[in-house]
């Protein structure tokens, strides 16, 4: 009787150990397969989550001395130091996010300007009294005074009459006001 026992501990013994071995090199599996795996699976957004699309900066806005980059849509997604010179746009407006279809239209008249009559604009700063008018520095430290509101080409081909009537005494203007695009306004220095 003791050998049969014996024999039945042994069987009770080994189908508990293939038991336990089953159980941890199942475990084992599952790790792995987890580990492999589980980078693969799409996991659920939240639907309260951000998506930060486009990080490509466009512009830097400066608001009481605080300084952003913004992308293209207006939209700023870090703080910058203010930039010195004409390679960054610095636009100063009433707060960090700048509408997208004010910036574009400002980054539109930079380029442009800059591209057809060989002038820089390095800043552009909101007026206090209305939101769409802005006064555009250039790089050589006058003034064109916009609206956003105003068809952009327009302005450029206004912009472009009066330089050529300024001719050589180009250098001495204070401002142009195109605003107004059936009156234009110039102070000289």
């Amino acid at each position: 009787m003791s050998e049969k026992v014996r024999r039945i501990r042994s069987r009770e013994e080994t189908s508990s150990l293939r038991k336990r071995v089953f159980l941890i090199v199942g475990f084992v599996v599952v790790g792995v397969a987890i580990f492999v795996f589980g980078s693969t699976i799409e996991k659920p957004q939240r639907q309260d989550a951000v998506q930060v699309k486009n990080q490509k900066m466009a512009a830097v806005s400066c608001v009481s001395g605080e300084c952003f980059q913004v992308n293209s849509d207006g939209v700023a997604f870090a703080e910058s130091l203010r930039p010195q010179g004409p390679l960054i746009f610095v636009v100063e407006y009433f707060e960090k996010d700048v509408p997208e279809d004010t910036l574009a239209e400002l980054l539109f008249l930079r380029k442009r300007a800059e591209e057809e009559l060989g002038v820089t604009f390095t800043l552009a700063k909101a007026n206090e009294a209305e939101r769409n008018d802005f006064d555009l520095e250039t790089i050589d430290g006058w003034l064109v005074r916009v609206s956003t509101a105003n068809n952009a080409n327009a302005t450029l081909e206004i912009l472009k009459r009066v330089l050529d009537e300024l001719g050589s005494s180009q250098r001495n203007v204070e401002y142009i006001d195109l605003r107004l695009p059936s009156k234009v306004y110039y102070k000289l220095k």
